[in-house]
């Protein structure tokens, strides 16, 4: 489990010869904004970035713990 005192950022790279179609998942549920993201307690859980093409799925994940409410913006990419 990590615990936040500031903000952080994840990443995840992914490639393959048959390029992969993407998804990352708060508690199973498909995110659809990333880049307007801002920690606040009820963003507590498990995160997932789930990767798939024709020849096979892979995945990893992580769980957050949020103390506090954070509304800075993560910083650029």
């Amino acid at each position: 489990m990590t615990r936040l005192s500031t903000l952080q950022h994840g990443h995840s790279t992914v490639h393959g010869n048959a390029p992969p179609q993407v998804a990352w998942l708060h508690d199973g549920q498909v995110l659809m904004d990333l880049e307007d993201f801002h920690l606040l307690r009820e963003d507590t859980g498990i995160y997932s970035c789930r990767a798939w093409n024709q020849y096979g799925e892979n995945h990893t994940q992580a769980t957050l713990a949020v103390e506090g409410n954070h509304r800075t913006p993560p910083p650029p990419v």
